[in-house]
């Protein structure tokens, strides 16, 4: 009892310094679990700031670490979804379905490509568009934690880490099977094996996980084509040959992955197979489709990555590493438009032949691209005070196929142009150097530089400068500034009216951290000029002058007591464009979360999550009013050991209240925007073995 007593006090004290997302103590059962939680709150650190393992909560900026189990208890589906709890974090979904993270306000507009996404330390954004869709539709049963940059980070990162940094680690230790279940028929399952010889030189790891459903159930209201067919006029009405709204969404869903990593003492090997589809929700053009679940978009990635690491000296490390990749995107009868809407079009190309019959008009699209990278990073002690880091990473890019055609379905198609070309290829040279000078026990300064090279978007060099000062065992000052950089896309290459250069950023943070022992505050204040940015219009893609914005990211966790705590962040955005002096499209100035968690007994466990979205500004060219906003209400009960040691039952209900939730739609588009499903039940089973 009284080593139960000292561990306790112990974890207590030491719980303060280490990472955000540190899951509260559980009432202890026995001295080796007590122990062996401590060990594993005292592991928390992270890699995704600087490359060298730190605690969160030391690292340049402001790091957000998600735990899965933590995640899984809340009720998140994926890593979309999961992406929400994130000060600053929105998420959207495009017209056609590929999901979108908005990070402090940039996302929605901008083209795209504003978040560098990796998977297990491996690049996922595609040269195409620079999106992982995969990649976000992970099953939060597959992931051990989720590592969150706000802010710039292609000091480190290069390209994409424009306004984020994202990496997803997977599960590596214990195996356990799963099984989940939800409203709208959707199924899915899993399993993580792992094994390690006894001396611990040899790991692997397996993830498995498939799913499919019905998606959102959701009514779209009247649609652009509604409206440009002057549907709703006595004269035309009914409008059945016309468009297909008010009607059901299409927001059908499926995905794979498989999932394995090997490590032989400093040899590393990971293979990497992710693959999604989905319906063809609100529709290109804001046209909404049949009412057909059927996938009509599929992403597919598969990565195949090798590493080894070398110490040269006591003094010296390093890591080698040479990488494959290839991305593809399919779609399947794209639904462009119904007979009398298109047939205007065809009847003035003489070399298109008009379809026959009812069938609507479809778009069918084939797209491949292969990378294959290698680097070189070396990290040098030079001496107590300076811990350098030098990083060397090449990338050739190209893309293999690129084919699009349309016609009417059912009938031959008629291939058409667009602005990628099968042979595009981009080369990218890439050098890092930081140095973390560490000027006494209490202040480090982190300086980095990085250069990129690319072949055909030139060349950018993106500095960084922070400090971290530990004032005390409850006091943590941050400052940094920071640039960033997103090249063009291959797609917005090949669709630029001229020229278009990379977009830039530049931002200042200021941070305070407070760690007492029953309570922790964050708060970062930031602020950020956007250059340069890349948006279409009608001619195609151009660079617009740019946006300023500024806001603050208040974070606060308390333990309660041994059975309740509760984790809570308030976001504030203030911004600008510059081309309209109105705020930025798709953004919201307030943004929240609170997480409750009450455990009755040993093994139960009852979330409680609170989500707040402010109103959402539109276009300035959009009449309506801005779109209000939303509050949400989710609830999660776990169940451990029940029936059976290490089986576990969750029982979960999203948006309890029903609420109404929608996204923003262009203007002239949807006039009821785009809503979100309501009400949804959910039930998962898994066993830990």
């Amino acid at each position: 009892m009284i080593l139960n007593s000292h561990l306790r006090h112990l974890v207590l004290f030491c719980s303060p310094f280490l990472s955000f997302a540190a899951p509260a103590v559980e009432t202890p059962t026995d001295e080796q679990q007590e122990l062996a939680q401590l060990l594993a709150l005292l592991e928390e650190q992270t890699t995704i700031a600087t490359k060298t393992r730190l605690n969160a909560d030391y690292v340049p900026g402001m790091v957000t670490v998600l735990q899965g189990g933590e995640l899984r208890d809340s009720g998140a589906r994926n890593v979309w979804e999961a992406l929400a709890y994130v000060p600053g974090v929105e998420l959207a979904i495009e017209e056609t379905g590929r999901k979108q993270v908005v990070v402090r306000g940039i996302g929605r507009t901008y083209a795209s490509g504003n978040v560098k996404i990796l998977l297990n330390g491996v690049a996922m954004n595609s040269a195409q568009l620079a999106y992982a869709p995969p990649v976000l539709s992970l099953p939060i049963e597959q992931v051990e934690r989720i590592e969150v940059i706000r802010g710039p980070g292609s000091a480190i990162h290069g390209e994409f880490a424009y306004t984020g940094v994202i990496n997803i680690m997977t599960r590596q230790s214990g195996s356990h099977l799963y099984a989940r279940a939800a409203d709208n028929a959707f199924r899915g399952g899993g399993a993580h094996l792992n094994h390690r010889n006894k001396e611990g030189s040899f790991t692997f790891d397996l993830n498995l996980a498939g799913w499919q459903g019905d998606g959102a159930d959701v009514t779209a209201g009247n649609d652009t084509l509604y409206f440009e067919s002057g549907c709703g006029l006595s004269a035309l009405d009914p409008c059945a040959d016309y468009s297909n709204a008010p009607g059901p969404s299409n927001e059908v869903e499926e995905g794979r992955t498989v999932l394995l990593s090997s490590r032989y003492r400093d040899f590393t090997l990971l293979a990497q197979w992710l693959q999604d589809g989905y319906g063809d929700h609100f529709g290109i053009n804001e046209y909404l489709p049949p009412d057909e679940k059927r996938i009509v978009t599929r992403n597919t990635q598969q990565i195949l990555e090798l590493r080894q690491e070398f110490r040269p000296t006591n003094r010296m490390k390093g890591e080698l590493s040479i990488g494959w990749q290839e991305n593809r995107e399919r779609k399947d009868d794209l639904f462009i438009g119904n007979v009398g809407v298109t047939d205007a079009d065809c009847n003035n190309d003489p070399d298109i032949v008009c379809g026959t019959g009812d069938a609507p008009y479809v778009v069918d699209s084939r797209y491949r691209e292969r990378r294959v990278d290698g680097g070189a990073d070396l990290y040098l002690n030079a001496n107590e005070h300076h811990h350098l880091l030098l990083a060397y990473d090449i990338a050739w890019i190209k893309t293999l196929e690129f084919e699009q055609s349309w016609g009417q379905q059912g009938d031959p198609m008629t291939p058409f142009s667009g602005t990628i070309s099968e042979g595009m290829s981009r080369h990218i040279n890439s050098l890092t150097m930081q140095d973390e000078f560490r000027a006494n026990d209490t202040l480090t300064i982190t300086a980095g530089l990085r250069h990129d090279e690319y072949s055909d978007a030139g060349g950018r060099t993106t500095p960084r400068l922070a400090a971290v000062w530990r004032l005390s065992r409850e006091h943590i000052l941050k400052t940094q500034y920071a640039e960033a950089f997103r090249p063009p896309t291959l797609y917005e290459n090949g669709g630029a009216v001229d020229t278009i250069r990379p977009s830039t950023s530049r931002s200042l943070e200021a941070g305070y951290i407070y760690k007492g022992m029953a309570n922790e505050w964050r708060l970062n204040l930031f602020r950020t000029h956007l250059k340069d940015l890349i948006v279409f219009t009608p001619d195609g893609f151009i660079n617009a002058d740019g946006a300023r914005l500024y806001g603050a990211e208040l974070e606060w966790e308390n333990r309660l007591s041994k059975n309740v705590d509760f984790a809570s962040n308030l976001s504030f955005l203030h911004s600008r464009d510059d081309n309209t002096g109105e705020p930025i499209a798709g953004s919201s100035d307030w943004l929240g979360n609170i997480d409750l968690n009450y455990r009755p007994a040993r093994d139960l466990l009852l979330n409680i999550h609170y989500r707040y979205v402010g109103e959402t500004y539109r276009d300035p060219l959009d009449s309506r009013d801005t779109l209000k906003g939303y509050a949400t209400l989710d609830a999660t009960l776990r169940w451990n050991n029940l029936w059976h040691k290490g089986l576990t039952l969750r029982l979960g209900v999203t948006n309890l209240q029903d609420a109404d939730v929608r996204y923003p739609a262009p203007a002239g588009t949807y006039a009821d925007d785009h809503p979100r499903t309501g009400r949804q039940w959910w039930t998962n089973l898994s066993y830990r073995f």
